[in-house]
């Protein structure tokens, strides 16, 4: 169950930092995305910072043997799910194909086995 908490964990980590970055900086294809789903590019700027914000804390939370980070993180991961959830609100709202949606639902399944292995692991 160890390496599935850190699988889980890093494989969250990267594909947010990816995604997170990309619309934060407004790269071309977030801005396209953002645009037929109808969301301002302040309000993925900020989306992204707030992605971006909440991983932080896995990765601090995985390594740290600071109990804030421990007691932090599984809040940080339910923010994330429920990023994404309006993340898929936002992709059924505007009609994107099943594909576009399948970013949101990995991470949420991502999300949801880390915080199960996390539990069985024993971390904070």
């Amino acid at each position: 169950m160890i390496a599935v908490y850190w699988i889980t964990g890093l494989a969250l980590v990267l594909f947010f930092l990816a995604a997170g970055l990309g619309k934060a900086l407004k790269i071309k294809m977030a801005r396209e995305a953002f645009d037929r789903m109808g969301v301002s590019h302040t309000m993925m700027s900020a989306f992204g910072g707030l992605e971006l914000g909440a991983m932080g804390t896995v990765p601090a939370g995985m390594v740290a043997s600071s109990p804030f980070f421990a007691s932090l993180m599984p809040w940080a991961v339910a923010a994330i799910i429920g990023l994404q959830l309006v993340m898929l609100f936002w992709q059924r709202r505007a009609g994107e194909p099943f594909a576009a949606m399948v970013g949101p639902a990995f991470v949420i399944g991502t999300s949801l086995a880390f915080l199960l292995s996390r539990s069985f692991v024993g971390v904070g």
